[in-house]
Order: C-alpha cells, then structure tokens, then sequence
C-alpha cells in the first residue's frame, strides 16, 4: 500500500509515519512530524546508528531521550522497523542483563551432569544445527564412543527403537533417539519407557545401570508427550549467527591443525562421526546409489555408503582416508578448495537469514554435508594426481549431489550451483582472489598458510556481514531485519490473551457479524449461454467456485450469529477467536491459494478478485488477465494451452508457455497471446528491465506479461528466468507456477538476488 500523499521521497515517508504515530498517541509524540523536518540531519544520524535506542539522547535531545524505553521501541517500530528486535535486545540488556541476551556456551558436561537414568536429555532442534557431533565428541571423552547408539526415528524403526532403549538400560549404555517429533504415532510408547525408567530407578531396581543415559533430539511438535518434555534436560542448540561465527565453528569442530576434515567410517551402519551408530533404510542407501551410478562421473560408487543424519536426509560418506591420500602435488590445491568449500558451506547457511530473498524455500543444511563434501573433493584430487582440475565434475560431487539433495526447488538449485562456482573455481586456487570483490575481506588465502594462520584471518573477519557477500542487495539486511521484527510481534499477538467483560466478546462478535455480512460482495452471474471456448469454461467455473466461496462464509457468519457463547479460545472456536482478533478464520482461509494476514486485506482483496472476474464474463474474448485474482491460477493456464491446441491442432504434450516481456516475443505471435497483469517483483525493480531495488520498496509493480503458447523454445540471450510464486512465502506454500523471460544485463548478478515474482503482495512498502 502506498505510504500516502508526500510520502514518495525517504523524508516524505519519515513525515507520514510520523503524523500516524502523533494521531494514535499524542500525549507522547505530539510535535514529531515538525520536529522531522526541522532537525531532519538529528534524526538522519540517528535511524542510521547502530544503537538508536541506547544513543537516542545523543542525537535528540532531551526531549526524546525522556521517553521510557517502550516509548522508544514504539518510535523505533515506526520510523525503523528494521532495527526493533535490536532495540528489544538493548532493553533487555538495560532493565535485566546482557546475560539475558547472550546465549550460554553449549557445555554438555554439565548437561551431563543434571542427567541421570531416569531424567533423559532433549535436544531441541533448530535449522542448521546438529547435536549429532558434539554428542560424538562428548562420548569418545567420556569413554562412551563404542557404548554409545544412535536411531533416526521413522516408519518402522520404532520397535528397534524400543529394544534398544531397553537394552542399554541393563547394559548401561547410551542411546540417542533422534527426530522424535516424526514418529508421533510411538510417542506415547516412548513415553512408557520413560515412566518405566522412573519407576524402576525410584524402586532402586537393578535393571536400571546408573551409567544408562537416554538422549533425545526433536523439532518443537505437540506430537511430544508433556510429562517426557517436563523432566527432560532441555537444550536448545542454535547454528552460529554469520560467517564469521560459522566458519570459526567449522575450524573448531571438523578441521584439525593438520587443515584435514576429520576422517569419515566406511561402515553403512555408521554416521560421518564415525561414533554413533545409526540404523538407516536400505531403500534409501540403493536409491542413492543408482543415482550416483546414472551420473557419468568416474567414482567408484562401491566404495561409498548411504548414512542417515539427525534430519532424516540420505547423505553419502566415504571410506577413512588419510592426508596421504592428497598427492603432494596436490597439497596447496587442497588446502585452497577445502576453504572455498568452508566459505560455500558457511554462505549457504547463513543465507537462510534472509529469509525468501535467500533460499525459496527452508533447507536443513547440516554440519555432515561439509564432512562428506571435504571426503568426496578428496577423493577427487586423489583420483587426479596431475593435470587440468575436472570442475563439472567436483561441482557435481560436492555441490549439486551433498547440498543439492536437500533442495526441492528447481531455482535454488540453480543459486546452489552459481554459489558453488563462486567459491570453488581456478580463481580461488589464486591467493588473494575475492569471493566477492564488493566485500574485500573475504578473499583466498595463500594455499601454504598454516592452520593458526588461516583461524587468524577468520577471527578478523567483520562481527557483522554484508548482504553483498550473499550476493544480495544491500537493502536485503533492512528486509531480514523487519520480518523479524514481524516474526517477534506476531509471536508476541499468539500469546497475549485479552479478557474484558462477560458479555464483551459475544458484542463484538455480534456487531463484526453483521459488518461482514453487509460488506461480502454479491454473488457472481454464472448462468446464461454455456461458453464453449476453454478460457470461457474456466472463467465460469471460477465463478462457481467464488459463489461456492461466499455461500460458504455466509453461513458460517450465520451460525455465528446465533451462538451466545462469550468465550471463545482458540483452541475451542479457532474461527471465532481469528475473526474477533482481525484475522482470517482458518476454514475461510483454505477456499484460496494465499490467504491475506488480516481479516480487512482478505476482504478488500475478495472483492477486487470477485469484481475482475464479473469483468471478465462479460467479455467475448479478454485479452489481459489478472492471474492473481483467480483462485486457481494453474487452471487458467491450462485454459490458454488447451485453446492453443484446438486452434492449431498441437497436442498438449508439445506445447510450452513462454511468458515474457512484451519486448521479448515477436508482435507478430500477439494474436494468439494474451497479457498477465498484477504482478510483483521481489528482490529488484523495472525500469524496462531488472533494476536494483529502492529504498523501501519491498515490491516492485511489473508491466504486463506477454504469455504466448508454442511448440517451439527459443534461447534468449541477456535475459533471467525468473519464477513466479502466488506469494512472498514463495516454495514454503506453493511450488513456482511458471517462469517468466525477463530481461537483464547479467543472468547470473540476478539469480544470486534472489528474484522473484509474485501474485499476491500484501505489504508493498515498509
């Protein structure tokens, strides 16, 4: 939505967000606006400091620097909402501590230590984080590496599970159960056991070792049985934030002084630690294999073997090598890609902080996929003493078969290999060369530098990344920022439960009933002459399906009305308690591909749909089409391909949809075309090609889209395949509908932004 009049320039915005703030809270802010213009350079410094809540008085004056500290978050939240979840964090820090906001070290010796037979360790799992190896570690120094066994819950693996646990009891053994939260139906089982461990530890029962300890791992899931989670030792393991943290990680814990990954285990029943033994599906470890032996690729696929790690995924670990295995001659071209592959492996990861900007959709990289992608580049220099480096073939090995197998998204795979190609090249051999020469510090070091000196350079690293790195915008940072800043006051909305009045919450829901009721659009004219032509029958049936729609919501606005209930939880009536608090009742929801966040979008949003197509019907032959107001978007391609082969005679299995900018396809073909309105770039701006984003423009209007159905495929030069998902969520709701040619001056400058384009944008400036 567009900031409002005056609001087109940064101090035009400052302006407007200021007289909102006076007009909803003028006992505190009353003058802000003025003050804006008058001291415009003051509070330029200050939405540019890394601490505008602790320096507000620096920079403001007395005036300001009088508020009390949620005073200040609601000033930040306004003017830069891209610094609200650092501005919480400095509160914190002030009233209660910076111990508060710093995480404890990861110490499992005195987890350990809280622990006992009947009190079982619960890791709780978060993206890019594995306990998996730092319990490995744990265990060769308390003794326990051979006595230690590890099992990846799954379908199945329940009742072996469950012989295990209680073998170990007796035995006084660990036993480490991982990705419970996937095994739901044999929680209530687990939570036997551990009932049982209790009572017989109570009983001082010899059955029970004392040296038995039971470790868990599991994703937040209400699958977990309450009483187990209770007297759990609960650790929360987070991946280290930036490149810096997370290369200084991977120094410590996979590379050694001798600048070797540690050794992997050739046994199929072992993970890459090479301790805790694993039982995998066999299924996976042949289907793996194949794969490999499909892929013409001079590696000996008999000597690898399929290992499950804590995600469940299929990663491939090879035999134990030694440094012996690199040739001599090989040794400084080793040292240089194995810390390329560190820097590929730290950026993937902390990509993901940038939410879809980053990755399109959510991938749980882990510490294994860097262990096994150092043995594979190993295996290769070993495998080719002398001569020219096969580069297809380490990308294939190391980047597209270890990293690519978590991805389901064809676009992020094509960022995958552009990133790998960047960080794992001839060039990288070159000391010196920067990864990203808008960010000098992250160059190649010299390929004879020793261990201490390459942890020396890191531990220069800057604390804090650019995005350029990632090879994002730079604005990318203040978009990370602000949808954590909506994350944080999203969550804080779930938890807060406002009470009033007895006969309150029936009221409200009364009156919000019959404004609803009043403002649902009119139903859609579906009936007359039966349209023959299939875009005419796909327009009909999108008709059906609204009036389907409103008949729906009209009745269960209906039985809302008559209910004289005056409490309703979300749990109990969960549509209620949505369309008390703004938002979209869940069974609304699910009528449309993407559902606004608030009960007035979807509104809005439902009438303008419902008004293009009435728009639409009356229309012999449309020739633009809004695709975001369908709610089946893939149907209506369909339409366009299925008219295309009764007009031309093609069958359906040879025609493609070439979607591009009108410059792009000949005019000559625009009679058989139709143009796709309403869509929305995100990650970049048109100025009659890809343009850099502007300031506070979180999306960027596109023209017209020329979709043309054809047989034939043509190869465009200087152009970007961009992919268009039905909203910002992008492949975490829905996979990419199509993908449209739009032009450029670098292809691949592009795919590292991260560009897409959308249906459905809700929130199109900050």
């Amino acid at each position: 939505a567009a900031a409002g009049a005056g609001a087109g320039s940064e101090q035009g915005w400052l302006e407007h967000r200021a007289r909102m703030l006076e007009k909803a809270l003028p006992s505190s802010f009353l003058g802000l606006a003025l003050d804006i213009k008058t001291r415009s350079e003051s509070w330029d410094l200050f939405r540019s400091d890394e601490h505008p809540f602790l320096n507000m008085d620096r920079h403001l004056g007395a005036r300001w620097a009088a508020l009390t500290g949620f005073q200040r978050l609601i000033l930040i939240k306004f003017l830069i909402p891209e610094k609200v979840v650092s501005s919480v964090r400095d509160l914190v820090s002030v009233r209660l501590g910076a111990e508060y906001i710093e995480p404890p070290a990861f110490d499992l010796a005195s987890v350990y230590a809280d622990s006992g037979p009947a009190v079982p360790i619960l890791f709780l799992l978060t993206p890019g984080a594995d306990p998996a190896d730092a319990l490995a570690r744990f265990a060769r120094y308390r003794g326990m590496a051979a006595r230690c066994q590890s099992v990846s819950l799954g379908r199945g693996l329940g009742a072996a599970a469950a012989d295990q646990v209680r073998r170990a009891m007796r035995a006084g053994e660990w036993v480490f159960l991982q990705n419970c939260h996937l095994a739901g139906s044999w929680m209530p089982l687990l939570e036997g056991l551990v009932g049982t461990m209790q009572t017989a530890v109570a009983a001082r029962d010899a059955a029970v070792n004392s040296g038995f300890r039971l470790w868990l791992s599991a994703a937040p899931s209400s699958s977990l049985p309450a009483s187990v989670v209770q007297m759990a030792v609960k650790v929360c393991v987070e991946p280290p934030l930036g490149i810096r943290s997370t290369l200084l990680n991977t120094f410590c814990n996979l590379i050694g002084p001798t600048a070797m990954i540690l050794p992997v285990t050739s046994s199929p029943a072992t993970t890459h630690t090479g301790t805790i033994t694993t039982i995998t599906a066999a299924r996976r470890r042949t289907q793996t294999q194949t794969r490999l032996r499909r892929s013409r690729v001079s590696t000996d696929v008999s000597s690898l073997s399929i290992v499950s790690d804590h995600s469940n995924q299929t990663t491939v670990s090879l035999p134990q090598t030694n440094a012996e295995e690199v040739p001599p001659e090989r040794g400084e071209t080793w040292r240089a890609l194995l810390l390329g592959l560190c820097y590929f492996n730290a950026v993937i990861h902390c990509r993901r902080a940038f939410g879809s900007l980053g990755w399109n959709a959510d991938y749980d990289f882990s510490g294994a996929d860097l262990t096994v992608a150092a043995g594979l580049l190993r295996r290769v220099l070993a495998d080719h003493p002398s001569g020219a480096l096969p580069w297809k073939q380490l990308r294939f090995l190391c980047g597209d078969l270890v990293y690519g197998g978590r991805i389901a998204d064809d676009f992020d795979r094509r960022t995958l290999e552009a990133l790998f190609t960047r960080f794992c090249c001839a060039e990288s051999l070159n000391e010196g060369h920067a990864f990203c020469p808008a960010v000098p510090e992250h160059v190649a070091l010299n390929p004879r530098a020793t261990f201490a000196e390459c942890q020396d350079h890191v531990e220069q690293l800057p604390a804090i990344d650019s995005a350029l790195l990632f090879g994002l915008h730079h604005y990318a940072d203040a978009l990370c920022a602000r949808d954590a800043a909506t994350n944080l006051f999203s969550t804080l909305r779930s938890v807060i439960r406002t009470s009033g009045p007895s006969a309150g919450p029936a009221d409200s829901l009364t009156s919000r009933v019959k404004l609803l009721t009043a403002a649902l659009p009119p139903t859609l004219n579906a009936g007359g002459t039966k349209p023959t032509r299939p875009i005419g029958v796909f327009l009909r049936q999108e008709a059906l399906r609204y009036n389907a729609m409103l008949t729906a919501v009209r009745a269960a606005l209906q039985e809302y009305a008559d209910l004289e209930e005056t409490d309703f939880g979300d749990e109990e009536h969960p549509d209620i308690a949505a369309l008390l608090s703004g938002r979209v009742p869940p069974s609304w929801a699910q009528f449309s591909l993407v559902c606004p966040p608030t009960l007035a979008q979807w509104l809005s949003t439902l009438t303008a749909h419902m008004q293009c197509v009435r728009e639409l019907l009356v229309q012999s032959r449309p020739s633009e089409f809004w695709l975001g107001a369908f709610l089946h978007p893939h149907a209506f391609l369909a339409a366009v391909r299925q008219e295309y082969a009764d007009d031309t005679g093609a069958g359906l299995h040879e025609i493609v949809l070439d979607v591009a900018a009108p410059s792009l396809l000949p005019a000559s073909q625009s009679t058989t075309s139709v143009l796709l309105t309403g869509l929305y770039l995100h990650g970049a701006s048109w100025n009659g090609a890809l343009a850099e984003m502007r300031p506070r423009e979180v999306y960027s209007p596109l023209p017209p889209l020329r979709l043309q159905p054809t047989t034939l495929t043509t190869a465009r030069p200087n152009t970007y395949s961009c992919p268009v998902y039905p909203s910002a969520t992008r492949a975490r709701g829905r996979r990419a509908i199509f993908a449209a040619t739009l032009p450029c001056a670098d292809t691949e400058f592009w795919l590292l932004r991260g560009v897409a384009a959308l249906l459905h944008p809700f929130d199109v400036s900050l």
